[in-house]
């Protein structure tokens, strides 16, 4: 009995062994919980719940992160806002912000070159002229010529030409404009205004819509004539309205392609021709514009037609050109100078009929003007201040001084 008693100790305690043995051992795949042909751990039933894991986290390699590469990443913060300033001034978002943008609208050359009505008249009917001039309301100055004709000067059609105080791209604004024109030949105002001095007042604004693709405006012009010292006469000019859309726009470089039709109408006086019915003609005038920068450079075009309803007014074909550069910028929202663009532009006038003053009862020459000026940007506004001058002759006038104020909401 008591050998007997003796082997059963003796298996039972190999049992228990072996059975220790097998619990200690690992468990192959080893995973964040017992896999399945594992036992529960020691002194849990096997019934119980595994004890919960916490989740691996990912190694670090020492090269991923160290003093240097912490240090770098706490100074990234600032560069990126500051290379999100720079890039934001140098294009920005076009038609929200005016700081933001830095290109002003093309100043234009107008007067008599964007006057369709200067016309030229026979000797013989010279005189009768002069006497209907001296009778008719609004009656025009006539200025003798080579060959016994004469010219009269009629600047109420002055402020149609696209490329004058024009953005390419659709903008909401409200703007005022004033223009002075120099030894004027001959005026189209006031009998016997030889050597006028034209001043020229206009007030308009655009408004966009289509989610700022398209954009409607409107331009009211109004002139004065000094013949000495003296106003010879006042009178509203005609009234244009200017549609517009962008085919292409890239709101963070600036860079727009648009078109579109100004619609003059005769609200202003008309040219009174003796021994014909007065010619005041609604104008229609298609157009195409873009503006694209280069850094701080950029450059704004517009080429149109202007077709009049009457066939004995001028057909008109307009290629303006402007260059302008950001010389100064200031990205302080508490200044109120925001930059400073120079701006210099050329102006090609060619009529497609009627190509000589001696042309009768209207005609007009090749004419290429210079602009010269520039743009101060305020907070929401652009100051504009130039001069220009005829560069080919006949001179239609001497010098235009002309300033420029749009504010951009």
């Amino acid at each position: 009995m008591k050998q007997g008693a003796s082997l059963s100790c003796a298996a039972l305690c190999v049992l228990l062994l072996a059975n220790s043995s097998w619990a200690q051992r690992p468990c192959l795949p080893p995973g964040p919980l017992p896999g399945p042909n594992c036992p529960p751990p020691w002194g849990l039933p096997p019934t119980a719940p595994a004890p919960p894991t916490m989740p691996k986290e990912p190694e670090t390699r020492p090269s991923e992160e160290t003093p240097s590469t912490r240090e770098g990443a706490a100074g990234e913060q600032p560069q990126t806002q500051e290379s999100q300033a720079e890039s934001q001034a140098e294009a920005g978002e076009r038609g929200t912000e005016v700081a933001g943008s830095y290109d002003g609208p093309m100043f234009g050359d107008i007067v008599v070159p964007a006057a369709s009505f200067q016309a030229g008249l026979s000797p013989q009917l010279l005189g009768a002229a002069a006497a209907a001039a001296q009778a008719a309301q609004g009656a025009q100055a006539f200025h003798a010529l080579g060959g016994g004709s004469a010219v009269t000067l009629f600047p109420f059609h002055t402020a149609f030409k696209i490329g004058e105080n024009e953005f390419p791209r659709p903008l909401d604004r409200v703007f005022v404009t004033y223009n002075y024109w120099s030894d004027v030949p001959a005026s189209g105002l006031a009998y016997g205004a030889t050597g006028a001095q034209v001043h020229r007042e206009m007030a308009g604004g655009e408004k966009t819509f289509l989610n700022g693709n398209a954009s409607v405006g409107i331009r009211v012009p109004v002139f004065w004539v000094f013949g000495s010292s003296n106003v010879v006469e006042s009178q509203l000019g005609d009234i244009s309205v200017i549609f517009k859309y962008a085919f292409y726009g890239n709101r963070r470089t600036g860079n727009f392609v648009t078109g579109g039709l100004v619609v003059t109408a005769p609200t202003g006086p008309a040219l009174q021709v003796p021994g014909q019915s007065s010619i005041n003609s609604t104008v229609l005038q298609p157009w195409v514009g873009e503006i694209w920068h280069w850094g701080r450079l950029y450059n704004i075009s517009f080429t149109s037609f202007a077709f009049p309803t009457d066939a004995r007014d001028i057909t008109l074909f307009w290629e303006s050109f402007a260059l302008g550069y950001l010389v100064y910028r200031n990205n302080d929202p508490s200044r109120w100078l925001r930059g400073v663009v120079p701006d210099i532009e050329f102006h090609a006038n060619i009529p497609l009929n009627h190509t000589s003053l001696s042309d009768v009862p209207i005609g007009f020459p090749n004419v290429v003007d210079f602009t010269g000026g520039c743009y101060f940007f305020l907070r929401r506004a652009v100051l504009g201040m130039a001069a220009g001058t005829p560069m080919t002759g006949p001179r239609p006038y001497g010098v235009e001084a002309l300033a420029t104020l749009n504010y951009i909401f």
